[in-house]
């Protein structure tokens, strides 16, 4: 099996029980665990946060195991978490990096691991070639019942938030007195994206909310069609904006208040020429 895990930019996607498999996860596990030894001590913990897909968070917890089975101290997030979150939480803890579980904006079938390191950033090709190259001696083997590490669950989003709220400009959000539409494509993104609108006195309407492993039989992407509902509700409430992320909330998408839907590079480079 393992000539089918290729590590690309965002680490290693594949579709759940046939090459997405447990043991193929203990297998990349151990192999991510194997660079760690090379580039941090012990006493840092491993963070590890997964995304609302199926079998997501068992995929997290066996990969604690593994770790915690190798004298790792594992933090694992309480509940799905956005990739940017556990990002920051992997440079703000001190940690020896985060591993994330989550095939991003692709469909329902795929699950997929990728490893942040300390710096909150992606994994260079160094670091990635290096657990690749690990791969083919890692054991997919049960871990043992007495790890001599430990593992704790953790929750990354007040720190998030706290950090969030310096970036924004809350008072002046608030006297815009905007009306926002939120589509959380059933993401990860539900319970932070929609918290920070609130805090920021929005009056706001969600769709989708709620964990579905399905992603209600679409894709969890925000683009096209699947927010034709979000596209609507903005036309039909003369909303100011709406709001929409992908499966793990690392991408965006945005409607204004015509309905038209815009799409991140255009959104990343207006605002850049607004401060030019």
């Amino acid at each position: 099996m393992s000539s089918k895990i290729k590590f690309g930019t965002d680490g290693w996607r594949g579709i759940i029980a046939d090459d997405f498999t447990f043991p193929n996860v203990r297998k990349v596990t151990r192999a991510i665990a194997t660079y760690l030894e090379t580039a941090y001590t012990k006493n840092r913990p491993v963070l590890i946060a997964y995304d609302t897909r199926f079998l997501a968070d068992q995929f997290a917890q066996t990969a604690a195991q593994v770790l915690a089975d190798l004298g790792w101290t594992v933090k694992i997030t309480d509940r799905d978490c956005p990739t940017p979150v556990i990002a920051y939480n992997a440079r703000h803890l001190n940690s020896a990096g985060a591993l994330m579980f989550t095939a991003s904006h692709n469909p329902a079938p795929y699950c997929g691991i990728k490893y942040i390191p300390d710096y909150a950033g992606p994994a260079t090709p160094e670091i990635t070639d290096t657990i690749v190259a690990n791969i083919e001696s890692a054991s997919d083997e049960l871990p043992g019942n007495n790890p001599s590490g430990s593992i704790s669950i953790f929750d990354p989003k007040p720190d998030y938030l706290q950090f969030i709220y310096t970036l924004l400009d809350v008072e002046k959000i608030k006297s815009a007195n905007l009306k926002v539409k939120y589509d959380a494509l059933y993401s990860t993104s539900r319970g932070y994206l929609d918290e920070v609108l609130l805090h920021s006195g929005v009056q706001l309407e969600s769709f989708h909310d709620w964990r579905d492993v399905l992603f209600g039989g679409g894709m969890p992407e925000p683009k096209g069609e699947e927010l034709i509902e979000l596209v609507e509700a903005v036309i039909r409430d003369q909303a100011d904006l709406g709001l929409a992320t992908d499966g793990d909330s690392d991408r965006f998408g945005i409607v204004d208040e015509q309905g038209t839907v815009l799409s991140p590079n255009y959104c990343a480079v207006s605002f850049s020429k607004s401060f030019n």
